[in-house]
C-alpha cells in the first residue's frame, strides 16, 4: 500500500492536503475556519455576492458593507472561480472546496515542477510541495493566485512541446483559466513580476519568442480585470490609501523608525517555513558559496520575497512622488510566495546538503544491536518528521482558534443574526458591531453573510471622506490609544468599532464612541459581546449566560456550544435616536474645510444634525440659494436595491434631500426626469435640493466603465 502511494504521487499529495486541512473538515460545517483575511472579509462577502447575484442580478455598487462602496474597487469580482462556488455550494462546501484546492495544487505541482523541470530528486521535489503546503494555508483571500503559480509554471514549461499555433492556443486558454481563477490586486501584479523572473532569471530562456509568449500570458490574464483596473484608477485617488506613506500601519508617519520595522517585518517573512528550512537554506549557502548557480538563483527569489520587501519599500519612498496615483498599493506583497520559494530553495538545499554527505555513515545504538544508518537518510527522516510536528503544531493553534474565533456555524449560522436580518421590512438601516480582540471577537462582515448593512467593516478601499468621518466617530477611543490611532489614520482598512476591555462587565459608549455620528449614519442596531451603558441604547437581546459573567472554563465551554449552535451570548441594542436613511432638512451651515466640518458635526447635537445640513462653502449650489421653510414632508421608498433608489417626496416649501450613503460622483440623480445634482452632506453623505410639491427622485449609480 506503501509503495502504491510512493508511487502515485497524485493520491500521496492528496492524502497530504486532506491530513493538512483535517481540522476544516472533519467536523463539517462545525470545523475549523481561518479567520484573518478569510472569515473576516473574504467569506462574507462571497456569501453575500452570491446572494445579491440571484436575488438583484448585477450591481457596482456594494451597499452591505462601510456606508457602501464600490464593488470592483474592493475587488469583488464576478464571475470568478470562488464565487460561483457559492452560488452552486452551501458556503462551508465552497470554502472546503476552495482549501483543499488550494493545498493540493500548490503541492502538487511544486513537486511536479521541482522534478520534471529543475530535476530535483523525488524526495526533495516531495519535500518542496510539502513545505509549500504546509506554510501557505492562508491564502483563501488571494483566491487562487498563488496556489496555482505552480501550476501556470509547469504549464509553460509543458507548452514548449505544442507547435506554434496550438501553443498560442492553450496560451490564451491557460491565461483565461488563470485570471478567472487569481484576484487582480493581491496576485497578478505580483505573480506577473516573478513569472518573468522565473524563465529569464532561473530558467534562463531569453529567447524573444518565449518572452513575447510570457508577455502575451500576462496580458491575457489581466484581459478579464478591465472594467476593475477602470474602477481603480477611477475612485482610488479619493481613497483613504490616496494619502498613505511608505508604511502605513499601526507605526505611524514615515520615519526612520517605521523603516526599520518594515525591515524586520521582511527578517519575519524570512522564517514563514520555519527554522529549520532556513537552517536548511544557510548551511547549502556555507557548503557551495553561491558556487551552484540554480541555488543562487532561486535563493535570491527567495531572499526578494522575504528581507527584499524592505528594500522595495524604500524604493517606493524615494519615488513618492513620481507614483503617488499608486501610493495606497502594497508593493511589498510579493512576500506572498515566499513559501514557495523558501520551499524550493529548501528542498534544493536538501540535494546539496544529501550530494556532500552522501558517503557518511552513522552508527546507532538500539538496545544491544549496533546498526550504521546513512547521514542522508537520517536527514531525510528528521525533516519530514519536523514537518509532521510542525503541521501537529498548526492543528493545535487552530483548535485554540476554533475556540476564540468560532466555526463557520458560530458566524455564519446565528440565530441572533437572523432575528435581526428579519426586521428588515423595506425600510433601509444599519448595523455596527463592538470588536475587541482580547474578547471571543466579532467581526463587523460578520452581519454582512446575513445580508445586512453594516456601518462599519473590512474594506479595502472606500472614500476618505468616510475615513475621516469615521476617525470622529471613534475618536474618544482613539485619543487615550495612541496604537489604535495610528492603525486607523494611517492604515484604515479596519473600519471598527474598536476597544480594549480591562473589564468585561460593560462598555461606557460615550467614553468611546460618537453615538450621534453613528445615529446620522442610520446606525439602528449595535451588537456587542458585552453590556453597553448608553441612554439612548436599549437592549433588544440580551443573552442567558453573558460570556463576561462566566469563568474561563465556562467560556469555553460556551464557545464551543456556539461553534455547533451558532453564536448566541450576544447582546443587540437598538438605537432610540437613529435617524433615517432619507430625511429632509431647510437649514444649512457652511464650513470652510472638513476638518472644521467634522468637528463642529461631532460635538453637535442630534436634533442640530437632523434639522441642519453640514456643507462646505465650495458648493455654491446651495450656498448661493435661500431656501424656504417647509412644515410638512412625506418620503416614501419605491425602489431600494444596491445600484437603484426611487423615491417619492412631498414638501409644502423647498428642501434638501439627505441621504446616508457615501458620497460618489458616479451616483447621478434625475428629479421629475430632470438631470440635477448631487453635492456632498455631513462631509461622507450625499444630498439634493427639492423644490416645493411633488418630486419624483430617482438615483442610480453610473459610473463610466459600466459600459463595458
Amino acid at each position: 500500500m506503501i509503495d502504491i502511494i510512493l508511487k502515485k504521487k497524485v493520491l500521496l499529495f492528496l492524502i497530504i492536503s486532506f491530513w493538512i486541512i483535517l481540522e476544516y473538515i472533519m467536523l463539517g460545517p462545525f470545523s475549523y475556519m481561518e479567520i484573518h483575511d478569510t472569515g473576516d472579509q473574504f467569506i462574507p462577502r462571497e456569501i453575500s455576492l452570491s446572494s445579491e447575484i440571484i436575488n438583484n442580478g448585477t450591481n457596482y455598487w456594494y451597499h452591505l458593507m462601510g456606508s457602501g462602496v464600490d464593488r470592483l474597487a474592493n475587488d469583488m469580482v464576478y464571475p470568478h472561480f470562488t464565487t460561483l462556488l457559492f452560488v452552486v455550494f452551501p458556503g462551508w462546501i465552497a470554502y472546503v472546496i476552495i482549501v483543499l484546492t488550494q493545498i493540493f495544487m500548490g503541492g502538487y505541482f511544486t513537486y511536479k515542477l521541482t522534478v520534471e523541470y529543475l530535476k530535483f530528486s523525488d524526495l526533495s521535489g516531495i519535500y518542496a510541495g510539502c513545505v509549500f503546503a504546509l506554510f501557505s494555508t492562508n491564502m483563501i483571500y488571494m483566491q487562487m493566485g498563488i496556489a496555482f503559480f505552480p501550476f501556470v509554471l509547469w504549464s509553460l514549461e509543458r507548452l514548449e512541446s505544442f507547435s506554434p499555433k496550438r501553443k498560442i492556443v492553450l496560451i490564451f486558454a491557460l491565461g483565461l483559466f488563470y485570471s478567472y481563477s487569481s484576484s487582480l490586486v493581491w496576485t497578478l501584479p505580483f505573480t506577473s513580476i516573478y513569472l518573468l523572473l522565473w524563465f529569464v532569471l532561473v530558467r534562463e530562456k531569453t529567447n524573444y519568442k518565449y518572452v513575447i509568449h510570457l508577455l502575451l500570458f500576462i496580458a491575457v490574464t489581466f484581459s478579464l480585470y478591465t472594467t476593475e483596473i477602470w474602477s481603480l484608477l477611477l475612485n482610488s485617488n479619493s481613497s483613504h490609501r490616496a494619502d498613505w506613506g511608505i508604511y502605513a500601519d499601526a507605526n505611524g508617519p514615515i520615519s526612520v523608525k517605521t523603516y526599520m520595522q518594515s525591515f524586520i517585518r521582511g527578517l519575519k517573512f524570512l522564517f514563514v517555513i520555519g527554522y529549520v528550512p532556513v537552517f536548511l537554506i544557510m548551511l547549502s549557502l556555507f557548503i557551495v558559496r553561491f558556487k551552484n548557480s540554480l541555488f543562487t538563483r532561486i535563493s535570491i527569489l527567495f531572499a526578494l520575497s522575504t528581507v527584499g520587501i524592505s528594500l522595495i519599500n524604500l524604493v517606493r519612498l524615494i519615488l513618492i512622488d513620481q507614483i503617488s496615483f499608486l501610493r495606497g498599493f502594497h508593493f511589498d506583497r510579493f512576500y506572498e510566495f515566499s513559501a514557495f520559494f523558501g520551499g524550493l530553495s529548501a528542498a534544493l538545499s536538501l540535494e546539496i546538503i544529501k550530494d556532500r554527505f552522501k558517503g557518511l555513515l552513522i552508527p546507532i545504538r538500539i538496545g544491544r544491536s549496533n546498526l550504521t544508518w546513512k547521514a542522508s537518510n537520517i536527514l531525510i527522516f528528521t525533516l519530514f518528521g519536523l514537518l509532521l510536528f510542525s503541521s501537529l503544531k498548526f492543528k493545535m493553534n487552530h483548535l485554540f482558534t476554533w475556540i476564540k474565533h468560532g466555526s463557520y456555524t458560530a458566524n455564519y449560522n446565528s440565530e441572533v443574526y437572523k432575528k435581526l436580518s428579519e426586521k428588515q421590512d423595506g425600510t433601509p438601516f444599519r448595523v455596527a458591531t463592538i470588536f475587541n480582540i482580547k474578547n471571543f471577537v466579532l467581526h463587523p462582515a460578520f452581519a454582512n453573510a446575513y445580508g445586512l448593512e453594516t456601518v462599519d467593516g473590512y474594506i479595502n478601499l472606500y472614500p476618505e471622506r468616510y475615513q475621516r468621518f469615521w476617525a470622529k466617530v471613534i475618536e474618544p477611543f482613539t485619543n487615550n490609544n495612541k496604537f489604535y490611532y495610528y492603525y486607523f489614520n494611517y492604515w484604515g482598512n479596519r473600519v471598527y468599532l474598536f476597544h480594549l476591555f480591562e473589564k468585561e462587565n460593560e462598555i461606557v459608549f460615550k467614553d468611546n464612541y460618537r453615538l450621534n455620528l453613528l445615529s446620522l449614519a442610520n446606525t439602528k442596531y449595535i451588537i456587542s459581546r458585552t453590556p453597553i451603558i448608553e441612554m439612548d441604547l436599549e437592549a433588544i437581546i440580551v443573552p442567558d449566560k453573558p460570556l463576561g459573567t462566566l469563568s474561563m472554563h465556562e467560556k469555553v465551554i460556551e464557545r464551543i456550544k456556539e461553534n455547533i449552535f451558532g453564536n448566541k451570548q450576544l447582546f443587540v441594542y437598538e438605537n432610540k435616536s437613529v435617524l433615517p436613511r432619507f430625511f429632509i432638512t431647510n437649514q444649512v451651515k457652511t464650513f470652510n474645510n472638513t476638518e472644521d466640518l467634522l468637528t463642529s458635526m461631532s460635538l453637535a447635537s442630534l436634533d442640530s444634525l437632523r434639522q441642519t445640513v453640514y456643507i462646505e462653502k465650495s458648493i455654491t449650489l446651495i450656498s448661493n440659494i435661500n431656501i424656504t421653510k417647509h412644515e410638512e414632508t412625506s418620503i416614501s421608498l419605491e425602489k431600494y436595491s444596491p445600484d437603484k433608489i426611487n423615491l417619492t417626496v412631498e414638501l409644502d416649501g423647498d428642501g434638501i434631500l439627505v441621504v446616508s450613503n457615501n458620497y460618489s460622483t458616479f451616483w447621478k440623480c434625475r428629479i421629475n426626469g430632470i438631470e440635477s445634482e448631487i453635492f456632498p452632506a455631513y462631509g461622507t453623505f450625499w444630498a439634493v435640493y427639492l423644490e416645493e410639491g411633488k418630486n419624483e427622485v430617482h438615483f442610480y449609480y453610473d459610473p463610466p466603465y459600466k459600459v463595458w
